[in-house]
């Protein structure tokens, strides 16, 4: 009897097996057949649009801003260069013998002054088309940064390059934080913006200063709370990141900010509390009566 048992017990395991193996295969064949139309994962489309973060002054003005360039693409494939620059002369101020010189040394894109509206996109576009030019000129875009007061502050900004990277400044300095992270959430994905201690009203009189006077070295106006409103020397990276004061999605007010990159023995007293740095005080002392010492 035990025996008997014992055989009913592995049959029953066998015919288990058997069953779970035979549940599998005809799973495996559904999903192999039947279940190919079935929609399957793919990888989550990223954010369409990249915005890299803006950088303003301590006031919130815009020191850098990426903006869009409206204008022509231009791909020759059988018109001359001098037809496109005669019909392209319509709509920008530049001369079509220019134009001209411009797309035959492979120019692409040719910016238009003013930002057309709607009807007027429309209208070019079908200018263009009845001209036979819809397949080499096309009225587009082009993505770019823009720094509103760069004779000012281009020592501190710095720049990018076509792909709109950092390469210079702050611009290289604080590329990772104002550089969009693509993201499967957000169709525009932004980096994130920068406030500065500068001053912009500050800093254009300073560097109008400097010019005239023709000091070549380094200075900065520091506030009474510590702060560089004013810089006018070199790309220093340590000065660069003493002007940070946030770092966020949006424009923000911060409360603080790092210390000066400078000894306090080497400042020079002003009045209401302001003080000044200056790597030659001595070809700054015309400066000096100006700020009020």
């Amino acid at each position: 009897m035990m025996q008997n048992g014992n055989k009913h017990g592995v049959m029953a395991a066998y015919m288990i097996v058997i069953i779970l193996a035979t549940a599998t295969l005809l799973r495996f064949t559904y999903l192999t057949t039947e279940g190919e139309s079935r929609p399957r994962y793919r990888d989550p489309v990223l954010s369409e649009v990249l915005v890299r973060g803006s950088i303003y002054d301590r006031d919130g003005s815009l020191l850098a801003i990426q903006a869009p360039d409206y204008g022509f693409e231009i791909t020759l494939s059988g018109s001359s260069p001098s037809y496109i620059a005669s019909v392209l002369s319509r709509y920008t101020p530049e001369p079509a013998v220019s134009l001209e010189s411009r797309i035959s040394n492979g120019e692409g894109f040719i910016i238009i002054p003013s930002i057309p509206s709607i009807t007027e996109m429309g209208e070019i576009r079908g200018e263009l088309d009845e001209l036979g030019l819809s397949d080499e000129v096309c009225l587009t875009t082009r993505e770019t940064r823009k720094y509103p007061s760069y004779q000012e502050t281009w020592n501190i900004i710095g720049g990018v390059d076509q792909a709109l990277s950092g390469v210079s400044g702050m611009e290289r300095i604080f590329d990772e934080e104002l550089s969009p992270r693509p993201s499967p959430f957000e169709r525009i994905a932004r980096g994130k913006d920068l406030t500065l201690t500068i001053d912009l009203e500050a800093q254009e009189a300073m560097m109008e200063l400097m010019r005239r006077i023709g000091y070549g070295g380094s200075a900065a106006l520091i506030a009474p709370d510590g702060s560089i409103v004013a810089w006018t020397g070199g790309p220093d990276e340590a000065v660069l990141r003493s002007l940070v004061v946030a770092v966020a999605s949006g424009y923000k007010e911060a409360e603080e900010h790092p210390s000066l990159p400078f000894e306090e023995d080497s400042l020079i007293p002003l009045k209401d509390g302001f003080s000044l740095y200056a790597d030659d005080p001595e070809g700054l002392s015309a400066l000096l009566p100006e700020l009020a010492l």
